[in-house]
């Protein structure tokens, strides 16, 4: 399979080839010197339920091999792990890692993603950054070794313009660790400041690495009141990552839980956005509600297969 260079960025321009670095380059036209490389970096062209990874937020009162065989039973073989007690840790020891990894591989699951949350808010002394550098690589070594495209970063609780600033020096320090490794880094849009499309955009630049990007959540635009095509419009060129829900919105204003493709969500203008713009990555599937049956996700399988047939 051709490798595609840094195919979990979307297009955005010669801008993005002036930005590779010569080491980022020799890594991806030599794959061979990272036996752990995943599979996903290779080129992703077809539109398929490849595209389509599961959560395993859900699920976090259940041990991993039930978790894992529930997601093969419904056809999401592809799963992105919440890396928290009491399942994992966001200080993964070698061991927890190998456990967790020996599951998922003999139920016939992939671990796509790894949902930590690297940072001030990652158990380490907000105010050392090279303490949270330090847990910070041993979940990209975590992720490396699943074969995971991404761990996620958070700023301090507030989330606030200046908390994302302050992110800097931690993220410089910690990406080219990272990109070594081919795991990006990643902010998710889910409340206050993230929403702001001008103040992501300017972050994201402020970053500028080509191992850095958004996880776009259409949904936390419409739980914010602000129209998440406008939001991806602005943002598409930052983002690396997609998770996707339905909503409905109650009488009240308020958005509530739907299953997919019952709600409001435009999900064929998000999938058919997607194919458009060339994007490469994968889509992460996020219930929000109690947890899951297995007739459920064998639903939403069903509801992605419509999906891909109604935009191709």
């Amino acid at each position: 399979m051709k490798t595609v260079l840094f195919p979990h960025k979307l297009p955005i321009g010669r801008r993005q080839f002036i930005r590779w670095s010569a080491a980022s380059l020799a890594l991806t036209a030599a794959p061979r010197l990272f036996p752990y490389l995943p599979s996903a970096f290779d080129s992703i062209a077809t539109w398929d339920m490849s595209r389509f990874t599961m959560l395993t937020d859900g699920f976090k009162k259940r041990p991993w091999n039930e978790v894992f065989a529930m997601m093969v039973e419904a056809g999401f073989p592809q799963v992105e792990i919440r890396a928290m007690a009491p399942q994992f840790s966001m200080n993964p020891s070698p061991e927890i890692v190998t456990s967790v990894l020996e599951l998922a591989t003999r139920a016939g699951c992939r671990i796509t993603g790894l949902n930590a949350y690297l940072g001030p808010r990652g158990g380490e002394d907000p105010t050392d950054v090279s303490a949270q550098i330090a847990a910070g690589q041993r979940n990209i070594d975590a992720a490396a070794r699943f074969g995971a495209r991404l761990c996620r970063v958070l700023p301090r609780r507030e989330r606030t313009k200046q908390s994302y600033w302050d992110l800097l020096p931690f993220l410089r320090g910690l990406l080219p660790y990272a990109g070594a490794r081919r795991v990006s880094l990643v902010v998710e849009t889910r409340s206050g400041v993230d929403l702001d499309v001008t103040t992501m955009s300017e972050f994201c630049r402020a970053v500028d690495s080509p191992w850095f990007g958004l996880v776009f959540n259409p949904v936390q635009f419409a739980d914010g009141g602000k129209d998440y095509k406008e939001a991806w419009a602005g943002l598409r060129g930052h983002v690396v990552h997609l998770h996707l829900r339905d909503y409905r919105r109650a009488a009240g204003g308020e958005l509530d839980w739907a299953e997919l493709g019952e709600g409001e969500m435009d999900l064929a203008w998000m999938i058919r956005e997607l194919r458009n713009t060339k994007y490469s990555g994968l889509i992460g599937l996020e219930f929000d509600k109690a947890e899951p049956t297995v007739a459920a996700m064998k639903q939403w399988h069903q509801c992605c297969q419509r999906l891909l047939a109604a935009t191709a």
